[in-house]
Order: structure tokens, then sequence, then C-alpha cells
């Protein structure tokens, strides 16, 4: 069961997703684990900016 849903968001993700619009996200703002409170401050500012751009 859990395969077949992985395998649907895997799907309706690469169908959706613009692979050089992607990269650019990741350049800008590269994933990592969130240690401080700065960096949790920082990770919820950038979500909001990225929350902003499709709303």
């Amino acid at each position: 069961m859990i395969r077949v849903a992985a395998k649907r968001v895997q799907r309706n993700i690469s169908t959706s997703l613009n692979t050089t619009t992607y990269s650019q996200l990741l350049v800008e703002f590269q994933p990592k684990v969130i240690t401080t409170e700065q960096e949790c401050d920082r990770a919820l500012e950038t979500v909001d900016k990225l929350s902003s751009r499709y709303t």
C-alpha cells in the first residue's frame, strides 16, 4: 500500500515539477538538518517566501 502511494506521489511531483526551477531552488535553499533556533527562523522565513510565490 505504501509503495503504491509513494509511486503516485512521485508521479504527481514529476509531472508538475520543472527540473530547472527545482535546481535553482536547491541552489538558493539547500536542504539541511535544523539544529538551532536561528536556522529554524531562517527556514520558516524561507517557507513563507516560497508560499507567497504561489498564492
